[in-house]
């Protein structure tokens, strides 16, 4: 007959023979995941966001080339959206003789998406607080929602000069039309039109700037 310890111990060496082959099973299969992630080199995707440009982006071309106003005054619009929103006020000696001139900005609404800016242009009179208007006719932009038929821009380098592009309306605002560019220029304390050439059939003047 066997002696009661020596059944004991011949199952507890068996049970830590189980255990020590689990934990030989559980070390391969850990070694062997490692190994497969280790030998896969190939760089894993990373998020990246798009640049976008802001909504409220200004466009580079088309601007009237006027900037930094002495005095803007805002001003309320009537219940249908329409009259004199802002005005600008802008002090350049534009013709060298040392005393501050005036340009004056225009902005009107009407109500809709077609809006126009009035510009008047005044030379000071001396040092004395005193202006000559010499503004052509016709110096008002014609903007819809579209396309704008009339647009200006104010040069100050070499010389002064204005440069206006337009064109005709026909059957409706998106349809195209043969645009002019007309330059005026000052002459004896005038500004007067210094050329006028046919550029191209267009929608938008502005793309001409």
């Amino acid at each position: 007959m066997k002696h009661p310890n020596h059944s004991v111990t011949e199952s507890g060496a068996a049970g830590l023979t189980i255990l020590l082959v689990l934990m030989l099973v559980i070390i391969g299969v850990l070694g062997a995941v490692l190994w497969i992630r280790g030998t896969d080199s190939r760089p894993q995707p990373v998020a990246v966001e798009s640049p976008t440009a802001p909504a409220d982006a200004p466009r580079v071309n088309g601007g009237d080339g006027l900037k930094n106003p002495a005095q803007t005054t805002q001003y309320p619009l009537d219940e249908f959206g329409a009259g004199v929103s802002q005005i600008d006020v802008f002090l350049i000696d534009i013709n060298g003789d040392g005393h501050s001139d005036k340009i004056t900005r225009t902005r009107v609404e009407n109500g809709t998406d077609h809006y126009s800016d009035k510009y008047t242009i005044e030379l000071r009179n001396g040092p004395i607080n005193e202006f000559r208007d010499i503004t052509p006719p016709d110096f008002e932009t014609i903007v819809g929602a579209e396309c704008a038929l009339q647009k200006f821009q104010f040069v100050f380098r070499p010389t002064f000069r204005v440069i206006k592009i337009s064109r005709p309306w026909r059957q409706s605002w998106i349809t195209p039309t043969l645009a002019t560019k007309t330059i005026y220029s000052l002459n004896a304390d005038q500004l007067q039109e210094s050329s006028r050439d046919p550029i191209k059939e267009i929608c938008d003047v502005t793309d001409l700037f």
